[in-house]
């Protein structure tokens, strides 16, 4: 689909996905809690007073799916993925 609504939709999805990136970047190497992203960035709204940080648990889980991001399973906090990079 190609339609304006749609492409607005996307750029907005690549914009929330790049301010939670750069957030974990200017952080890094200390992780961060869902919570405090949300709070950060001005995104940890719900509906109707429930349902609190959605947003960016929903982006932090598209990230690692890109390989971007990680979540410490012990302590449940995100950082950036550690990525090596191999010498030739």
């Amino acid at each position: 689909m190609n339609s304006l609504p749609y492409q607005i939709a996307q750029h907005a999805l690549a914009d929330l996905k790049t301010a939670i990136y750069l957030l974990l970047k200017e952080n890094s190497p200390h992780e961060i809690r869902n919570v405090d992203i949300g709070k950060l960035l001005g995104i940890n709204h719900g509906h109707s007073g429930k349902h609190q940080d959605h947003i960016p648990r929903i982006i932090l889980e598209l990230l690692a799916q890109e390989g971007l991001v990680e979540q410490n399973s012990s302590n449940k906090k995100w950082k950036l993925k550690t990525i090596l990079i191999a010498n030739k």
